[in-house]
């Protein structure tokens, strides 16, 4: 029971950090667009 609880914690920091990942992206291109 432990082993599940260990992995979805861990999916979820991973799914988290993704997540703020994709927005710095999108925040950089957004910014991009805007110097052209």
């Amino acid at each position: 029971m432990q082993n599940m609880i260990l992995i979805a914690v861990l999916l979820g920091i991973a799914a988290f950090s993704l997540y703020k990942a994709v927005q710095e992206s999108r925040k950089k291109s957004l910014i991009s667009q805007r110097h052209r």
